[in-house]
């Protein structure tokens, strides 16, 4: 967690006096703002089982996020009214047909006659 706080002398622009005699004063000008962090927590010995356990974790949760963006993309956004992105991802696979043994017969033997 993180907080800020105004400074009383942290402000725009404040004016301190550093020195002065009866003819002269020495005045010094800060500007800008100025941030005091506290940070909470706790610090623990180094740990690779733990280290370990966080990586795997996250690359699941990574790999679960991926397949719900997916399922949205191409199966809910189309439904709610957004664009169609499966034509254009799709557009360059094309599916081959296979012939049957009797339609490779049946072209020879058009070759033939």
């Amino acid at each position: 967690t993180i907080h800020v706080k105004k400074l009383a002398q942290a402000g725009y622009k404040v004016r301190e006096v550093v020195s002065h005699t009866r003819n002269q004063r020495r005045v010094r000008t800060y500007f800008g703002l100025h941030f005091k962090l506290v940070v909470a927590g706790k610090a623990e010995r180094f740990s690779w089982s733990k280290l370990l356990s966080e990586i795997v974790l996250n690359f699941g949760l990574f790999g679960v996020i991926s397949a719900v963006l997916d399922l949205l993309w191409q199966i809910v956004f189309p439904l709610v009214g957004f664009p169609d992105y499966n034509d254009l991802v799709y557009s360059a696979v094309t599916v081959a047909q296979e012939s049957t043994e009797e339609e490779e017969e049946d072209k020879e033997d058009k070759k033939i006659k």
